[in-house]
């Protein structure tokens, strides 16, 4: 039987779907009826950061019993209303009904609290004060009310499901079964949500209710304790009459600052009409922090004009008091607050709806918020460009620009959205400096390791209100002007080594090449050609363009147009081999002997000590007709002794005895004059012999009877010419 009498009582545990939902950042509240505000007499405009108390301290009985200062919710519930202003039918005439009617508002559980009043149960039939049930008496919570229609019923007293904070301070009427067909005695308690129960804290001795009275009651919260973690502490009792008879429940227990307060009562197999009639109230009013969240409808995300991030606003207020945010041109009240006006670049976009501050469990969301949305504004942006003073080629510099100046750029965007662009730079140029919308003018050293225009970039990384002009200044890159060397390998000759790359001149892109700069360079060529290439000569200059020119280096550098170009400054030099046209072997020595003197002329053909050799190794293109003459350049005279000399180891030429005209070659007369003894007419590469050492000589020299001497020396000297012919 004792399993049936707890199947007549058990928990019935409800959860309507709309209480399941998460509050999100803006909810939308379900409020029947609202407390007016009582706020500033003249609208105030909000700062960004600022913190604003416009809470009151206390409730005051008249406003504890003005029924539009509630918000009943019902589950199961019939004929739930308001019989007069002060007392309240809670429409649970009927099993597993659950009837809360939370203030709107909430007390400051920092300060005392005491409420009074008269609870009324009546049951009907026989024996009716022992199947009153479940529960009658006053609501604490730190839930919002569209929560409390999920709290279990019966035995869970409506606080089943509404979590640890939730209590329930009043007559259980089915405290104590005292019969198996639904008999109790009934306790004064102190309960809170335990999962889907409800645990008492403390109760009162037990007794039989009385059924269809009112019972006077008395609410008291003392000694309250601000805690180190912001909570409270302090002494909760519930003091009812029955017949007369005071019974009371006291515990101690801690809460958060801000507890919603009200009335409810809970019916399970055992049921009654139930009210509440309210008497005086006294306690201080609970509050709580409303955010005005500032934001960008572009990024979604917090306001920060110009980078400067603006903080939400705080609005301190009472709980069940309405909160609205207008613009400045709107008709505001003493119930609003003007929204901040949009800084320059922006347009205030948006404000969400007014909200009743509600209560909240510590540790969660905070549901009062309200979001003021800024937008950007279109904004443009130039970048335009100019040229250095000292750019070639404009500005009375001489030289050639190698570049038109880069036509303007427009760009477009939003107050504050990202500014980013690449300029235009054309070859052979560089950014010098760069002039910020802010006026400031950037170069490569304004900020370490940054160039002028990231530097520029980054004090200016957005579109602002206004000017977004970027003025670059274009300056001209130093150019190398170098020559390079193209040996021709096309012979059979040792080539020289490759002196490489030779810097002729440096000079901006566009300037003149400074003469004296390309005269060095040809010095340096041909004397370079001289002792370190024998035999070889300039084919061609060939310009960057790929031109080419045989006369000079300078003829060259000016068919180019005589200054730097962009980034091709390099001239080349192809070098061939000439080869050579010269004597490899040429005798140094032309013996006529000693003879005996003879009472005749005589002849004496004369022995040369090498032979007189013409070498040719001129590359094919370069070969020409040559000769070669003869000439005796010093008569042959007797030699004397030096008088000063020791020895004769150092003779003079006599004047008084003279072989001139006595000495043929082939048979004709040497003189000083230049006899042609060869003539190529097709030359040829190679070695040509005219007098082989080892041959007949074809010098001859006559000797008269009056010339001969004894023990005379006689010296001459003759000059070989070799002649290119052209």
């Amino acid at each position: 039987m004792l399993n049936i009498q707890t199947l007549l009582k058990k928990s019935i545990n409800l959860s309507a779907s709309l209480g399941l939902l998460t509050i999100s950042l803006l909810p939308s509240l379900t409020v029947i009826q609202n407390m007016p505000v009582i706020a500033e007499t003249k609208p105030m405009t909000l700062d960004p950061g600022e913190t604003i108390d416009k809470s009151q301290d206390n409730w005051t009985t008249p406003e504890f019993t003005m029924p539009h200062n509630y918000t009943p919710v019902g589950k199961n519930t019939v004929g739930a209303k308001w019989i007069d202003n002060t007392t309240y039918n809670f429409g649970t005439f009927q099993r597993n009904t659950g009837s809360w009617l939370p203030l709107n508002g909430a007390v400051d559980m920092r300060y005392p609290i005491r409420i009074t009043g008269t609870t009324f149960a009546n049951a009907g039939g026989a024996n009716p004060g022992a199947h009153l049930g479940d529960a009658n008496g006053i609501l604490l919570t730190n839930l919002p009310a569209a929560k409390l229609s999920q709290g279990a019923t019966a035995n869970a007293l409506g606080i089943g499901n509404l979590g640890p904070n939730t209590y329930f301070i009043g007559n259980n009427y089915a405290f104590k079964q005292t019969w198996w067909q639904g008999a109790y005695k009934s306790a004064t308690v102190i309960a809170r949500g335990d999962g889907a129960k409800a645990k008492t804290l403390n109760a009162s001795p037990i007794y039989d209710a009385s059924n269809n009275t009112k019972n006077p009651f008395i609410m008291e919260w003392k000694t309250p304790v601000l805690n180190s973690d912001g909570t409270i502490t302090g002494e909760m009792s519930y003091t009812t009459q029955n017949n007369g008879t005071p019974y009371t429940a006291s515990t101690t227990i801690t809460v958060q600052k801000s507890m919603s307060i009200g009335f409810m009562a809970a019916t399970g197999g055992n049921y009654a009409k139930m009210a509440v009639t309210i008497s005086s109230a006294k306690a201080g009013k609970g509050k709580q922090p409303a955010y005005i969240n500032y934001l960008n409808t572009a990024t979604g995300q917090q306001f920060a004009p110009s980078h400067k991030k603006w903080q939400f606003s705080t609005v301190v207020a009472n709980i069940g008091d309405i909160l609205r945010v207008v613009a400045s041109n709107d008709t505001p009240d003493a119930t609003t607050y003007i929204a901040p006006t949009a800084p320059l670049g922006y347009k205030l976009s948006s404000i969400s709806p007014a909200i009743t501050i509600s209560n909240f469990p510590e540790g969660t969301t905070n549901p009062n918020q309200i979001n003021v949305s800024y937008s950007p504004l279109p904004q443009t942006s130039t970048i335009t460009y100019q040229w250095a003073s000292n750019v070639p080629g404009q500005n009375g510099i001489p030289g050639k620009l190698q570049a038109s100046l880069p036509s303007s750029t427009r760009l477009s965007g939003y107050t504050d959205s990202q500014l980013q662009f690449s300029p235009t730079i054309p070859k052979g140029y560089a950014i010098d400096t760069v002039r910020g919308p802010d006026s400031k003018i950037y170069t490569d050293t304004t900020i370490a390791g940054l160039s002028a225009l990231e530097a520029a970039q980054n004090a200016n990384p957005t579109f602002k209100a206004g000017d977004n002009h970027f003025l670059i200044t274009l300056k001209a890159l130093k150019q190398d002007v170098t020559l390079s060397f193209i040996i021709n390998h096309y012979t059979t000759e040792k080539t020289p080594d490759n002196p490489g790359v030779q810097l002729i001149s440096q000079a901006l892109t566009g300037a003149m090449i400074d003469e004296s700069d390309i005269k060095k360079m040809q010095d340096w060529l041909n004397n370079w050609i001289t002792t370190k290439a024998i035999g070889w000569g300039v084919q061609d200059y060939e310009t960057p363009s790929g031109s080419k020119y045989q006369q000079s280096l300078k003829q060259a550098i000016a068919g180019a147009g005589g200054h730097t170009l962009v980034e091709k400054n390099q001239y080349q030099v192809t070098l061939a081999y000439n080869g050579s046209l010269t004597f490899s072997d040429i005798p140094s020595v032309i013996d006529f002997g000693s003879h005996p003197i003879s009472p005749k002329n005589k002849s004496y053909t004369g022995k040369l000590n090498r032979s007189l050799k013409v070498a040719d190794t001129r590359g094919k293109n370069s070969l020409s007709r040559w000769q070669v003459t003869v000439r005796e350049s010093t008569p042959i005279r007797e030699l004397r002794p030096n008088k000063k000399a020791e020895s004769t180891t150092s003779p003079q030429l006599r004047k008084d005895i003279s072989f001139a005209n006595h000495l043929t070659f082939n048979g004709k007369v040497l003189n000083n004059d230049d006899m042609l003894i060869h003539a190529t007419s097709q030359p040829k590469t190679g070695e040509t012999t005219l007098i082989d050492k080892d041959k007949l000589s074809p010098l001859i020299l006559s000797v008269p009877i009056e010339y001969q001497k004894s023990l005379a020396l006689f010296r001459g000297k003759i000059t070989w010419t070799l002649l290119s012919a052209p």
